[in-house]
């Protein structure tokens, strides 16, 4: 179960609790393209980014937002599930993951939300 410290951690990894969806979005990216080169696989696998990328996989907007909203929480999770693809040749990050999906993640992705 993720203590307070782990979800702050999060929070400074992103820098807010409310995201924007164009900063998750270049969150996202950065991370998915970070992981798709060996050398920076290692540190973004020990990190927080592992809690951050299931996190965004996890994000629901409001359908009050409209479509636009919606489309960049599907282009947030694109990103998320490319990075976390390409993290998970490695199976011991593979076997983090899977836990990490076992364990309390809702309460942690629930303490963010996709801002306007």
């Amino acid at each position: 179960m993720r203590n307070a410290t782990e979800d702050a951690a999060v929070k400074n990894l992103i820098g807010c609790e409310e995201i924007h969806p164009s900063r998750a979005l270049q969150v996202g990216t950065v991370l998915a393209n970070m992981a798709a080169k060996d050398d920076y696989r290692v540190g973004l696998s020990s990190g927080g980014s592992l809690v951050l990328l299931l996190c965004f996989l996890q994000l629901r907007p409001s359908s009050a937002h409209g479509a636009p909203q919606l489309e960049a929480c599907e282009r947030i999770q694109q990103k998320a599930a490319i990075a976390l693809a390409r993290l998970c040749c490695n199976p011991e990050t593979c076997n983090v993951v899977a836990e990490m999906q076992g364990k309390d993640l809702d309460r942690v992705s629930k303490t963010f939300s996709i801002g306007k």
